[in-house]
């Protein structure tokens, strides 16, 4: 069973930002910030924390109590649904837990009890001068990156493959009168050459076919458009979810599909530009991390974790 649970802000220690890198404590305090807070709210005079209780438990019929029982303690529960799933793809259709912990996920990063991978990706975006166009929230989840970038002005659609969640999804945006396209991904295609940004927020290493998926992102943008993603995996012996374990080779693909990194986000993920896999630049780049991503150097990063072990 895992251990994993969420901190409750209203009775967690203040959070210390004292240590975090600089850059995440200048977004605490942005305009990017501040739209992510009011596109979680149902109002603008009711509260962040009151707003994901109201909308975990309209939608799924439960207690405030029973709400935040589930969001702070949401290993347990997911634990449950995976233990159940006849299979990792049903799992991701059918799950509810997550639905609770991503949403309480995200009010805790509003109160600063965590760095936001959301407000990351649309900052990084507006900072190389993409201010609208249209989005693709590419495993969106509640969809709360798609509220954000509807915020900021894009045309957002929140794609997935968790029916249950895309539901959820739907019923958030219609209470708040905001308006996306949602694509269940397990019958419905992201299509090519449609977007200006694409966000992949922790979920490129669930998919089982990286190298297909990533080629299929690359195709949905349109020519210089961007894609937001990490692909580090966790390390933790709880992460059973994940398809892999290293991210070197993942990266290698990546670039192999035509991807060429803009700025890199530690913990959050990195902004890659699409470019044609046969530029020039493109090509110089690839020679370089012929040995920055070489097998070598994972054994080096292997031999660096063990001595640090002992």
């Amino acid at each position: 069973m895992t251990t994993n649970v969420h901190a409750d802000p209203r009775v967690a220690p203040a959070p210390d930002h004292s240590a975090w890198p600089p850059y995440w404590q200048q977004l605490l305090t942005s305009n990017v910030m501040r739209e992510f807070r009011a596109a979680l709210q149902l109002t603008p005079d009711t509260s962040v924390r009151d707003s994901v209780i109201d909308d975990l438990c309209s939608f799924y019929g439960c207690s405030p109590e029973e709400c935040v029982e589930q969001c702070v303690n949401w290993g347990r529960y997911f634990d449950e649904e995976w233990d159940a799933a006849p299979n990792v793809s049903e799992f991701h259709r059918t799950s509810k837990s997550s639905s609770f912990s991503l949403l309480w996920w995200a009010y805790c990063q509003a109160e600063g009890y965590q760095w936001s991978q959301s407000v990351g990706a649309a900052e990084a975006a507006l900072r190389v001068g993409v201010r609208s166009g249209s989005h693709l929230d590419f495993g969106c989840g509640p969809a709360v990156t798609s509220q954000l970038f509807a915020r900021l002005g894009f045309d957002t659609t929140a794609a997935d493959i968790s029916t249950s969640m895309l539901d959820f999804a739907r019923f958030r945006f219609a209470r708040r009168g905001m308006q996306a396209t949602f694509l269940d991904l397990n019958d419905g295609e992201i299509g090519e050459g449609k977007y200006d940004v694409i966000t992949a927020l922790s979920v490129l290493w669930l998919v089982p076919d990286f190298e297909g998926t990533v080629r299929r992102l690359h195709a949905a943008l349109k020519p210089n458009g961007l894609l937001f993603a990490d692909i580090t995996p966790s390390k933790s012996a709880h992460a059973r979810w994940q398809m892999y374990s290293e991210d070197l080779p993942l990266r290698r693909q990546l670039h192999a599909a035509g991807f060429d990194p803009l700025i890199r986000l530690p913990y959050m993920g990195t902004l890659y530009r699409r470019v044609s896999s046969h530029g020039p630049t493109h090509a110089i780049r690839g020679a370089r991390d012929l040995v920055l991503l070489s097998p070598l150097r994972q054994i080096y990063r292997d031999m660096r974790t063990r001595s640090a072990a002992h």
